[in-house]
């Protein structure tokens, strides 16, 4: 198996540099590192703080409700829709 380029503090200290708000070309261009290198390595580190943070069990809870809530107000547009034309 090959050595990696970057150790993990290093690949940390990039990604915390693109969070302070430097743009990623420039990185891409300092670092010497691909933009498909730079947002693999943003994604992995997205999921692995999402996985730390439990924010996807919040994500699917809020879509769950946010279905709840569409098949509330198509019911109740049904309902006042049959109204209006029944009357």
């Amino acid at each position: 198996m090959r050595k990696p380029r970057f150790s993990d503090e290093q690949i940390a200290a990039i990604l915390a540099e693109a969070a302070a708000g430097v743009p990623a070309a420039e990185l891409c261009r300092r670092h010497g590192i691909s933009d498909t290198t730079f947002y693999t390595w943003r994604s992995r580190r997205w999921r692995q703080d999402e996985r730390k943070s439990g924010c996807a069990e919040l994500r699917r809870a809020l879509a769950e409700q946010q279905e709840q809530i569409r098949r509330l107000q198509a019911r109740l547009e049904g309902v006042a829709g049959g109204e209006s034309t029944g009357g």
